[in-house]
């Protein structure tokens, strides 16, 4: 029990020490927007992926090849590869 309250007392100097600089950068991101540590990317953005599809005659051609008679409704095959 003796050493129970100083280890507690040790990880609560730890805490508001992060806390502190927590704190610290939270302020300069404040007073000052662009120091913030992150960034947004602009709303509109590109997929930086190719599309397989060029025209929209192979898009229509990729709906049509997604039909299903049997269920009436659309399949949709993925793959990452």
């Amino acid at each position: 029990m003796t050493t129970l309250l100083p280890n507690i007392q040790n990880e609560m100097r730890d805490i508001k020490a992060k806390l502190a600089i927590i704190d610290a950068k939270l302020d300069a991101t404040l007073k000052n927007p662009s120091s913030a540590p992150f960034s947004v990317p602009p709303a509109r953005t590109e997929c930086l992926v190719p599309s397989p599809i060029t025209s929209m005659a192979e898009f229509d051609g990729f709906e049509e090849a997604s039909w299903t008679p049997n269920t009436g409704s659309r399949r949709y095959e993925f793959s990452l590869f």
